[in-house]
C-alpha cells in the first residue's frame, strides 16, 4: 500500500484494517496497519498543525484520534494471534490510552478486550478477567454482538485454563446464542467448535476418577458438538479450525471406543496438522493413538507412538502439549516392567512443568513492564501540569514492580511457599548463625506418599490442589521464626528455628497427623493423602547442603519403614 495510504481518511483504513482481521485475513491486515499506524500518527499531529513528523507511535505528541485508537486495537489482536503478547499488550495499552482520553466506551471496551487477550496470551489469568470484566459492562447491554461474542468465548478460555469446566461450557453456549443473534456463520462455526472442548476435559476428569458413565456421556456430548461443528467450520475456510475440530472429534471417538472411526479421524488430523506445520496438535494426534492402542492391548504399538509424538513435539519445542504425553509414556513405562523409563519420562514431564513455569513468569515479567513504561510515558507527558505528583506516581509503580519481581523470584509458584532458591538463602544464614551462636537448627524433610499415584488415579490437577493444600496445612503448624518450602515436585521442607530436635520431631508428628486426618475426599472422591518426614539438627553439618542430605536419608527410612511416619537420628 506504501504512502498511498496517507491520501486516504485515517478512519477508513481503520475500518479496512477491522474488516481484514475480522474475516482472519492476518497478513492483510497486518500490512495494512504496518503502513499505515506510524504514518496516521504523523497524519493527525499535522492536522492539529503539529511541528515535524512524529517518528515514534508511542510517544503521545498528537490527539487523541478514534481510528488511530481502533487501529492499535487491531494491531494488539494480531499480536495475540501470533502469540507476541509484549507486543500486543504494547498496542492494547495505547488503544486503552487514546480510548480514554476521547472518553469513547466503545473504544474503550474493545481496547479492555484487547488488553484481555494480550493477557491471555501471556498466561496472566487474573489480568485477562479483569480486563474482560472491564469489557464486558458495556458489552453485556450494548448492540455490539461481536463484541460480545469475542468476551464470552474469552470468558470461556479463561475458566477452560482454570479447570472450571463447566462454567466454561456455559460461556461458550452463550457465545453460540451471540453468534445465532447476530447472524454470524464464522462465529457461529468457531462457538461450535469451542464447545467440544470443556466436553472432553470433563470426560478426562470422570475417566480419571472411575466415572464410566458420566465420562461417556460427557464423550458422547464432545462427539455430537464435534459433528455440529466440522460442517460449519469447513464453509469458514479457515484450515486452523479445520484441524482443532478434526482432532476433538477423533478423541471423543476414542472415548467412546468407535476405533475404526476413530483412526480415520486421526489420520486426517495428522495430515492438516503436517500440512500446517502445527507441532503441538501432532503430539496430541499421536498421543490419542496410544491411548487409543494402549485400550486395545497393544502396548508396545502405544509406547512406540509415544515415542514418535514425543520426537516431533521435542523437534518443534511443543512443550504444553508434550507434559500430557510424557505424563502417558511414564504410565506405559511403568505398565511394561521398564521402570528405568518410566523415571525419564516422569523427571521430563516434571522439568517440562518447571519450565513452563518460568516462562509464565518471566512473559509475565516482560508484559509488566510494558505495562509501567506506558504509564511512565503518560505521566511524563502530563508533567507539565503534575509533574510533582506523576513522578511519585511512577516511581512508587516501580517500586512496587521491583518488590514484586523479587517477592515472585523467591516464591513457589503452586502453593505461595518459600521456593529452593529462597530456602537456600534462608538456611545460609540460619546455618551460619546457628555454628556461631551453639544452638540447634533443625529441619523436617517431608515427602508425599505415592504422590505418583494420586496424579494417575486423580489426574494432575488433582494433584496440584493436594500440593496447594499441603501449603496451607504446612503454614498452619508453623511459627513466626518457621520456614515452610518446597523443595521439589511433591518434597518440601520445614524450618523448625530455635528449638531442639525432640521438639522439632513433635512438630513434625504434629504435621503428620494433620496431613492424614484431612478431608482429602473433599478434593476428590477417595483421595487420601500421607506423609513420611525426616527430621534432624543440621547446625553440625558442615554446611546446609550436606544437611539436608542427613534429612533426605532419614527421610528415605521412614518411606523404607513403612511411610506415614517420622523419623529422626537414634
Amino acid at each position: 500500500m506504501g504512502m498511498a495510504g496517507l491520501h486516504t481518511p485515517l478512519d477508513e483504513l481503520a475500518a479496512q484494517a477491522q474488516s481484514l482481521a475480522d474475516a482472519n485475513d492476518n497478513v492483510g491486515a497486518q500490512r495494512l496497519v504496518d503502513s499505515v499506524l506510524v504514518a496516521g500518527d504523523c497524519a493527525v499531529a499535522a492536522t492539529a498543525g503539529g511541528a515535524g513528523v512524529v517518528h515514534e507511535p508511542d510517544l503521545p505528541q498528537a490527539p487523541p484520534n478514534p481510528a488511530m485508537a481502533q487501529l492499535h486495537t487491531v494491531a494488539a489482536t494480531l499480536a495475540h494471534r501470533r502469540g507476541d503478547a509484549v507486543e500486543a499488550t504494547r498496542h492494547a495499552t495505547r488503544a486503552l490510552e487514546l480510548a480514554n482520553a476521547l472518553e469513547d466506551a466503545p473504544l474503550q471496551a474493545h481496547a479492555h478486550l484487547a488488553m484481555a487477550r494480550a493477557s491471555l496470551s501471556a498466561g496472566d489469568n487474573d489480568h485477562t478477567l479483569a480486563a474482560l470484566e472491564a469489557a464486558w459492562l458495556y458489552a453485556r447491554d450494548g448492540n455490539d454482538l461481536t463484541l460480545r461474542f469475542w468476551c464470552q468465548t474469552l470468558f470461556g478460555i479463561v475458566h477452560k485454563d482454570i479447570l472450571r469446566f463447566e462454567d466454561a461450557l456455559a460461556w461458550y453456549q452463550h457465545a453460540q446464542q451471540t453468534a445465532l443473534d447476530a447472524n454470524n456463520g464464522r462465529l457461529h462455526a468457531l462457538s461450535a467448535a469451542n464447545l467440544t472442548g470443556p466436553w472432553l476435559d470433563m470426560a478426562d476428569s470422570a475417566h480419571a476418577r472411575g466415572d464410566a458413565e458420566a465420562a461417556r456421556r460427557a464423550w458422547q456430548a464432545a462427539l455430537d458438538a464435534a459433528d455440529d461443528a466440522l460442517p460449519r467450520v469447513a464453509t469458514t475456510g479457515n484450515q486452523r479450525w479445520l484441524q482443532v475440530a478434526v482432532i476433538n472429534r477423533s478423541a471423543a471417538l476414542v472415548g467412546l471406543q468407535r476405533d475404526s472411526e476413530a483412526q480415520a479421524g486421526l489420520a486426517h488430523g495428522q495430515q492438516l496438522a503436517v500440512a500446517s506445520s502445527n507441532t503441538p496438535d501432532q503430539v496430541l494426534v499421536s498421543l490419542y493413538t496410544a491411548r487409543m492402542q494402549r485400550r486395545q492391548g497393544d502396548l508396545a504399538g502405544a509406547r512406540a507412538e509415544a515415542a514418535r509424538g514425543i520426537t516431533v513435539g521435542e523437534a518443534g519445542q511443543a512443550r504444553n502439549a508434550l507434559i500430557v504425553l510424557h505424563e502417558l509414556a511414564s504410565a506405559m513405562a511403568e505398565q511394561a516392567g521398564d521402570l528405568p523409563a518410566a523415571l525419564l519420562h516422569s523427571r521430563r514431564q516434571h522439568a517440562l512443568h518447571l519450565a513452563a513455569a518460568a516462562d509464565r513468569a518471566a512473559l509475565r515479567s516482560q508484559v509488566l513492564t510494558v505495562r509501567l513504561a506506558t504509564e511512565r510515558a503518560q505521566a511524563e507527558a502530563a508533567a507539565a501540569r503534575e509533574r510533582s505528583a506523576a513522578l511519585m506516581l511512577a516511581n512508587q509503580a516501580l517500586s512496587e514492580h521491583a518488590e514484586s519481581l523479587g517477592r515472585e523470584a523467591l516464591q513457589d509458584p503452586l502453593t505461595g511457599l518459600a521456593n529452593r532458591r529462597r530456602l537456600d538463602r534462608f538456611l545460609a544464614q540460619a546455618h551460619a548463625d546457628a555454628r556461631q551462636r551453639d544452638v540447634p537448627l533443625c529441619v523436617a524433610m517431608l515427602d508425599l506418599d505415592h504422590f505418583k499415584a494420586i496424579n494417575d488415579q486423580h489426574s494432575h490437577a488433582v494433584g496440584d490442589r493436594v500440593l496447594q493444600q499441603l501449603g496451607l496445612l504446612l503454614r498452619a503448624i508453623c511459627r513466626e521464626p518457621d520456614l515452610p518450602a518446597r523443595y521439589g515436585g511433591e518434597e518440601f521442607v520445614l524450618v523448625i528455628a530455635h528449638v531442639g530436635p525432640a521438639r522439632a520431631v513433635a512438630v513434625a508428628e504434629r504435621l503428620r497427623q494433620s496431613i492424614q486426618a484431612f478431608d482429602w475426599a473433599s478434593l476428590a472422591p477417595g483421595l487420601a493423602v500421607t506423609a513420611s518426614i525426616g527430621v534432624c539438627d543440621i547446625a553440625p553439618a558442615a554446611d546446609p547442603t550436606s544437611g539436608l542430605a542427613m534429612a533426605d536419608r532419614l527421610l528415605y527410612q521412614a518411606k523404607a519403614g513403612g511411610r506415614n511416619r517420622v523419623v529422626s537420628p537414634a
